[in-house]
This record gives C-alpha cells, structure tokens and sequence, in this order.
C-alpha cells in the first residue's frame, strides 16, 4: 500500500530521514534552525477561539506548527484561518516555564514530534537524554487518538453537546456495559468484533446490498489526513449524537471492518460515550486479518 503522505520540501526531507536514523539532536537542531507555517485561529479568550482548541484537544499555551502550507491545509482543512511564518525563537520567546507549553510539529505526519520547548535546545547541543524520535511520534499518535472523538463529534453534533450516557439498549451495550464493568478488554473486544453496529452513510444503502463487499458510501467525520468513520452501538445512539435524519446501514463489525478503505482511516466507536474506542486503520486490517485467517482455519 502507498504511502498517503511524502515529504514536499527540504526541511521535511530532513525530518525525514532524522527520524529514519534515529536522531533525536539532528531533528532537533533542525527544528531551531526552521521557518513554520503557523495557523491563524480566532482571537485568545473569544468562543470561538474556545471551540477550535477544544476540538484540537490544545491547550491554551500550546504552540501548533507545520512544515508547510500543505501539511497545515490537510490537517486543519477550514478550522485555520490563514497562516503566518515564524522561527522556533520567535514562537517560544515569551513561554514561561510555569506555561508547560507543547511545541506540536505536524500532527498526523510521519515527521510529527510533540516537545516542551526548553528540551529543544538541549537536545540540539546534546545536553537532553531523549527517547528517540520515533518513540516521540507516539506521543503525538497519543494526542491524534484523543482528537480523533472529537472530530466525529463536531461532524455528527455540531456544536450540540449530545447525551452519551444512554442505558443500554440492545445485547451488543448489554455485552459491552458488562466488560467494561468488569474491566475485561477481551470481552469488550469480543463483544464488539461480533456484534451489530450501526454506521452512519450519506446517503441511504440498498437492502440488497451485501455484507462484506466494499465499499460504503461512508459519512466520513475528520480530516483529509485523518480520515473518521465513526460507528455507533445502537440507532439509539447515533441519533442521540446526530439527530434521526443521519443516514445509516447496520451490520456486524466484522462486515464493517471488511470494507474498510484502507489503514489511513481511523475507527472511532460511540465517540463521547463511556464506550467509545479508537483504532487505527493498521489495528483494524490486522483484526481483519486475524479474524480471516482463524475462519479458514475452523
């Protein structure tokens, strides 16, 4: 499978290959000695600046950078309001130790780091002993695990702020509210594997469509680097979330995983409710993969 994303410039190309050897003080140095590209977001202390760092999952001192005008329009898509340059000095001149501010580097890239800005320059001169790079993008597949309910979220409710905390309702939340009760991730792994969920589409399915046969008109939540589908428990849930006129199809999961598009499209399950799960594309076609091969073995 193709990548879906390739360094466009030299500074990404950089990156790049930092983190393919493993190096922490060259990514770094590289960092100081950058120009970013730096959204523009509504005024600090407006609502609306509110809203877009609450759907982000940023804080109010964290400093959100990319290494191109592309890599900002695929994550942020509309969210951002322009851009403006600055160097790593100049976007951290004012941060207070006390701020515990997060340096995000692209988020969602290959080339991602989430970094406190005063290790940057002790990583650079060697001064900072680190985990390597790679190992610091897994924080940032972290935060993009958090954002990703949110993004469902603000697709399907808008800025409603829906009720989650429905009663179960069917033998799949039944199975579900049982393991997660009982702290049994195998459980509520099983359960939700073989159980029947409901998928939100954009348009109405065929009843003849058959199970398993990509591929799904699917309703996708997100961005164009983080592509969402979202899946709920039950119909009860999803209109709870996005109203009783969203467009859906039922099916097992498995079914569902079946189709999947492929590994850059992340599951988010029930988004805001205790319930709710995140996996990546990756975990989803391996899933898939187990499961096929333990059905042609029985």
């Amino acid at each position: 499978m193709e990548p879906s994303w390739q360094p466009g410039n030299d500074l990404e190309h950089a990156l790049m290959t930092a983190i393919e050897d493993g190096d922490p003080r060259r990514y770094a140095r590289l960092v100081l000695d950058a120009t970013f590209y730096v959204p523009v977001f509504p005024d600090p202390g407006t609502a609306e600046r509110d809203e877009v760092t609450r759907q982000l999952g940023l804080t109010e001192h964290d400093i959100l950078v990319f290494t191109s005008p592309a890599a900002l329009g695929r994550f942020l898509g509309p969210v951002a309001r322009g851009h403006v340059t600055a160097t790593f000095a100049e976007l951290t001149a004012n941060v207070r130790e006390e701020d515990e501010a997060r340096f995000i580097i692209d988020p969602g890239l290959p080339i991602t780091a989430v970094l406190p800005p005063a290790v940057v320059p002790e990583l650079a001169e060697g001064r900072q002993a680190t985990a390597p790079v790679s190992e610091l993008r897994d924080v940032v597949r972290d935060e993009v695990r958090r954002l990703v309910p949110l993004l469902a979220l603000a697709e399907f409710a808008g800025e409603a702020e829906p009720r989650t905390d429905l009663p179960p309702s069917n033998a799949l939340e039944n199975a579900l509210a049982a393991a997660l009760a009982e702290r049994n991730e195998d459980a509520y792994m099983q359960a939700l594997i073989s159980g029947e969920v409901v998928v939100p589409t954009t348009g109405p399915v065929p009843v003849n469509d058959l199970p398993g046969i990509p591929p799904l008109p699917w309703q996708l939540a997100g961005t164009d680097e983080i592509p969402v589908i979202t899946v709920f428990s039950s119909v009860a849930m999803l209109e709870a979330v996005a109203g009783k006129e969203q467009h859906h199809t039922t099916d097992l999961l498995f079914n569902v995983f079946a189709r999947w598009p492929d590994e850059r499209h992340v599951l988010c399950f029930n988004p805001g409710a205790d319930t709710q799960l995140v996996l990546s594309g990756q975990a989803v076609l391996e899933i898939t993969d187990l499961i096929a091969a333990d059905l042609a073995d029985s």
